[in-house]
């Protein structure tokens, strides 16, 4: 039952205002409209349909046959790539390291013979500076600090033979030729310590002894 909005007293239907205040009834809300979520597109005539099936169908018998067509034919064979030239090897390609059984390098074994040397601990150098040059015996260095090892402990003869081996290994290291000269002088062969001097000098003129060494050897071939 419908109420008066305005003063509460019950309606009837049909009443335009309210019999107890005379205020006016409000008419009931019509039916509200709904729009579709959705627009529908005409939907096409009975006529229309075989046309669509029609062409459709043959499209398909179409696409049928261009693919039958091509099965049976087998891909031309891809060319293979040229073959690559070989590379021209590096000069200066360095080689790789060689690894004891402890697994050091050679220069990390001189490495520490040479902290054993500078400690004073001579054999212990001398037994480091032994293993690099056996691991690497094309290594000058090794060689040349092995005879300096082996001349401090008062093993000459054997310095004199590190020194040796060391130069047949780089021929041109020109240190191990003055370390070689003062070995030689130890020993008594003042004229191949002189040799040794003097090649010492046509390996390093820049060196800052090379003048002082020089005159050193020519005092010893008089």
């Amino acid at each position: 039952m419908p109420f008066c909005s305005a003063c509460g007293e019950p309606l009837k239907e049909g009443d335009r205002l309210c019999p107890a205040c005379a205020a006016p009834v409000p008419p009931k809300p019509g039916p509200r409209e709904v729009k579709p979520i959705l627009s529908l597109e005409p939907r096409p005539s009975p006529r229309v349909l075989p046309g669509i099936l029609l062409t459709g169908g043959i499209f398909v018998i179409l696409a049928l046959i261009f693919l039958l067509s091509g099965r049976g034919k087998e891909p031309s064979p891809t060319p293979p790539p040229p073959a690559a030239s070989p590379a021209a090897p590096q000069a200066d390609q360095a080689a790789k390291p060689t690894v004891t059984p402890g697994g050091e390098t050679p220069a990390q074994l001189n490495l520490a013979g040479l902290q054993a040397y500078q400690a004073g601990n001579l054999e212990e150098a001398k037994d480091l500076f032994l293993k690099a040059a056996k691991a690497d015996p094309a290594n000058a260095k090794a060689w040349n600090n092995l005879g300096l090892a082996l001349r401090q402990l008062e093993r000459t003869p054997e310095a004199v033979e590190a020194y040796r081996r060391g130069l047949k290994a780089q021929p041109h290291f020109a240190l191990t030729y003055k370390n070689l000269g003062v070995a030689l002088e130890q020993l008594g062969d003042k004229t191949a310590a002189a040799q040794a001097y003097l090649r010492y000098c046509q390996l390093a003129p820049d060196a800052a002894d090379a003048d002082q060494v020089r005159q050193w050897a020519e005092n010893l071939l008089k």
